[in-house]
């Protein structure tokens, strides 16, 4: 509709009391065909061509999954998955379970909740597998926290039977029917948190032993036959051994033993007639060594010994003596989890394998001349988009009035950007601005050097850097960092605000790790150039939360903190608005972990959501000056509330909560109604199961005049955004006579109502209150002039109903 006055915009009156409201999730990047926190691989003929295929687990995931060697010279085709039920999957092993002559698979499941052994049949011999099939616990109930299956036949009836590793136990599960029908488990002893197994006929007598390597030793279960075993030592002399493997390295035709330990130590242990030597040291600098496995990997008739550390691929090559050499074959992987030996390219030689949990890579490595000199890694699978994906926002990157994405990533260090290509929510491939800053977990998008387009400032939760970066075209062209602080692990809250009263933007921060702090850099002249630490908190312990507010109404920004090495629950007062602060302590907390400001009551002044393990409360600023009260329960030894988003996402009125709830192994996103505008909530509404979730941020991200909801979650390396559908299943009447004029505006606003307009309350395009005016004679014009040129949505109310405009444009 267009009138003489301008381009005039019909307006929805919605009635939205307890509304359900619906969302619908959007993927910008995640880990679908990739590994997320690769724990194992190994190696098997799947697809029955003759030739090595390769089978992983992942944990953060929750994945096993194949891949066929296309060619049986190591090129590999895409991911199979065969289950994505595998909660915390660490563990794989192939073996014929039903007898048929194909390659079953098995796994084992870590988390708690979970503490699952399970098999998948080859149905066709191909590669297609069938269902997850549990193993049954019967009368020894739980087994928590699998960390390692094999399987070999333990009672020589020439079947398969499954050993598994659990948090305190060894058991085994007898295959009664040669055809995959399994007994229930069978303990055969205690353990003290195992982290690996593995079968050999240590002894010499023919059948299958068991070695098993755990918190702080080394030991092995002696086969008597008819399922009993007794408990023999290799040595108590280790720190967290990650790994045991049995191999004979010095040449005299029984089987030693070969350790990898959490203290960096590669050791083995002589076989004296199944007694061991005292441990022999191989290496003490392979740090987090937590996989080994040995072959003859140079071709000289002596087995060498393979593994995976921390930031390498090893090799140690055998001299025949039990002698080492080291030989690094990759140092391109971050925390190395499990190495296997097999011949991938079928020239005859030993290749090598290898699974990394940070950067969630399968490889293998070409032995290329099988003397143990090896290629370049091989990729078979690795991240994909935003690897540990940790903190997503929005903000008009490019200066074309729309929402674009901002990402971080701690696996990968990416802070990178996502163009929305059509303005309504489509985006564009990954655009990365930095690698730089090590572990890049948090940032803000601000102006700091007031140029009028966002810039990036990025933080480190592991590193402890703060950098920012400058937007140099208004295009989402970024220069290199600019270091503000290397000296911050733990950084947790970041925040761009003028706190000295010189109209430029400072940046409060807050960390938690060794000297964690709160403190503040002053933009020294306006353009980006940060002056030195101004702290305000500093010690160790538990660390610090900070979030800005006015609490004292007085116009400038003060800080409400937390140090929680004391449970320390303190407000700063900026005298005078030139960033000098006084201290208000408010009392010790339940040991709070978080803080959101927010205002109640709608009574113009700043309260705080304070949360932690067991509670969510309100602080009321009792006079608007700062003076506030004791906490008031929203829920008490309730779920812990992983991060609070205040925003209107029903549209009336007021402001809602959009929050995460941690359980051990995933969130639930979900929304709580504010059910009377004085901050009371109604219960949680589910909006979806997040796999690690670890931001939620809202902006109306595909430009229809509602909140959408954006989310980062490490577990699926995903970056989403869930666009809001609005109140489900509610008639929506249009007031034709309802205007707001001119749109766009230079400054004033004239509202149009038969109906007295009673407030009106404009946001930004983020979901961020910017203005409100209230008059209960009516209001029919607004002065936004100090408002900068974008894009807003104005509310309007009246005495009856809410009233929404979609959007208005300030030149």
């Amino acid at each position: 509709m267009k009138t003489q006055l301008g381009v005039l915009f019909s307006i929805f009156v919605f009635t939205v009391s307890n509304a359900q409201i619906g969302f619908q999730e959007n993927i910008i990047t995640d880990n679908a065909d990739g590994t997320n926190g690769a724990a194992d691989v190994y190696s098997a003929d799947i697809d029955g061509d003759g030739d090595k295929d390769l089978i992983s687990a992942s944990f953060l995931d929750n994945k096993i999954a194949w891949y066929e060697n296309l060619d049986g010279q190591g090129n590999f085709g895409s991911q199979n998955v065969i289950t994505t039920n595998a909660e915390g999957a660490n563990s794989v092993f192939a073996a014929d379970l039903d007898g048929d002559g194909d390659m079953d698979v098995l796994s084992s499941s870590y988390l708690y909740n979970y503490n699952k052994v399970a098999w998948y049949e080859n149905i066709d011999g191909l590669g297609t597998f069938g269902p997850q099939q549990i193993f049954p616990l019967g009368s020894y109930g739980n087994t928590i926290r699998t960390r390692s299956v094999v399987a070999a036949d333990l009672d020589g009836d020439n079947d398969r039977d499954v050993i598994a590793t659990s948090y305190d136990q060894i058991s085994w599960f007898e295959n009664l029917d040669g055809q995959g029908l399994f007994d229930e488990k069978n303990p055969i002893g205690g353990a003290d948190e195992p982290t690996s197994v593995s079968i050999h006929d240590i002894d010499g007598d023919g059948d299958n032993d068991i070695l098993v390597s755990e918190y702080s030793s080394v030991k092995w279960f002696k086969n008597e036959g008819n399922g009993n075993f007794v408990r023999e030592w290799i040595t108590l002399n280790v720190t967290n051994a990650n790994s045991a493997y049995a191999t004979d390295l010095d040449g005299d035709g029984d089987l030693d033993v070969i350790s990898a330990s959490n203290d960096s130590i590669v050791a083995w242990y002589e076989n004296f007639n199944g007694l061991f030597g005292a441990q022999q040291i191989i290496s003490t600098n392979t740090s987090g060594a937590s996989s080994v496995y040995t072959s003859d990997i140079d071709g000289d008739g002596d087995n060498d010994i393979a593994v995976a550390a921390s930031e390498a691929i090893l090799l140690y090559k055998n001299d025949a003596n039990g002698n080492f050499s080291q030989t690094t074959i990759t140092t391109d992987v971050n925390t190395g989890k499990s190495v296997f030996i097999t011949d991938l390219d079928g020239d005859g030689d030993l290749d090598i394998t290898s699974a990394s949990f940070i950067d969630d890579k399968i490889a293998w490595y070409k032995n290329l001349d099988g003397l143990g000199n090896f290629g370049t890694q091989l990729l078979v699978s690795d991240s994909q988009g935003a690897n540990g994906a940790y903190y997503a926002s929005s903000a008009d990157i490019d200066s074309d009035g729309d929402l674009d994405i901002i990402s971080t990533s701690q696996n990968d260090s990416k802070i990178a950007w996502y163009k929305n290509l059509d303005g309504n929510g489509t985006f564009g491939m990954q655009q990365v601005i930095s690698t730089t800053v090590n572990g890049a977990s948090i940032a803000c998008i601000e102006d700091i050097d007031g140029d009028g387009y966002p810039d990036i400032v990025g933080g480190s939760f592991t590193s402890g850097k703060l950098a920012w970066f400058k937007n140099n075209d208004g295009q989402g062209n970024f220069d290199p960092q600019q270091i503000i602080a290397t000296d911050l692990p733990g950084i947790n809250s970041l925040s761009a605000i003028d706190l000295d009263g010189d109209a430029d933007l400072d940046l409060l921060v807050s960390s938690e790790f060794y000297s964690s702090k709160l403190a503040w850099y002053e933009n020294v002249d306006g353009a980006g150039t940060f002056g030195p630490e101004h702290t305000l908190e500093n010690g160790n312990g538990l660390g610090n939360f900070a979030q800005p507010a006015d609490l004292d109404g007085d116009g400038d920004m003060d800080i409400i903190g937390i140090v929680r090495s004391n449970g320390t629950l303190t407000w700063y007062e900026n005298e005078n608005g030139s960033g000098s602060f006084i201290e208000h302590n408010l009392g010790n907390t339940w040991y709070d972990y978080r803080i959101y400001p927010a205002d109640k009551e709608g009574d113009g002044d700043i309260d705080f959501i304070a949360s932690n393990w067991m509670h969510l409360a309100w602080y009321i600023n009792l006079d608007g000056f700062g003076n506030f009260s004791q906490p008031q329960p929203i829920d008490l030894y309730d779920n812990f509330y992983l991060s609070i988003v205040f925003s209107d996402i029903d549209n009336d009125g007021d402001e809602d909560i959009i929050s995460g709830d941690p359980s051990y192994d995933n969130q639930l996103l979900f929304w709580r109604e504010n059910t009377d505008g004085q901050g009371n909530f109604g219960p949680e509404n589910t909006i979806s199961t997040i796999n690690t979730l670890t931001s939620i941020n809202i902006g109306d991200i595909n430009n229809d005049g509602d909140m959408d909801i954006l989310i980062s979650a490490e577990g699926d390396d995903k970056i989403a955004w869930f666009e809001n559908t609005g109140p489900l299943n509610i008639q929506e009447n249009v007031f034709q006579n309802v205007f707001i004029y001119p749109n766009p505006t230079n400054g004033i606003i004239n509202i149009q109502s038969k109906e007295t307009i009673v407030s009106v309350i404009i946001y930004n395009q983020l979901g961020q209150l910017i203005l409100e005016e209230s008059n209960v004679e009516g209001i029919n014009r607004v002065n936004i002039e100090k408002l900068n040129e974008g894009i807003y949505f104005v509310k309007l109310k009246t005495f009856n109903a809410e009233v929404i405009i979609k959007k208005l444009v300030k030149k």
